[in-house]
């Protein structure tokens, strides 16, 4: 059965003794620094219209 299994994406088989190895995957430290200033940013205004809501103060 083992054979006929397909490993998921973030682990990898390694051909010693069957073990596995787990691999981390976690954004790049720019993309959560980009989200981070964009969030202290980013306000939503409800008293406006749909479109004028949003606004991304600088």
């Amino acid at each position: 059965m083992d054979k006929k299994s397909t490993p998921s994406n973030n682990t990898s088989m390694s051909d010693h003794d069957g073990e596995r190895n787990i691999v981390k995957e976690a954004p790049r430290r720019s993309t959560l620094e980009f989200l981070r200033q964009f969030a202290r940013c980013y306000h939503y205004e409800p008293r406006l219209s749909a479109p004028l809501g949003n606004m991304i103060i600088n």
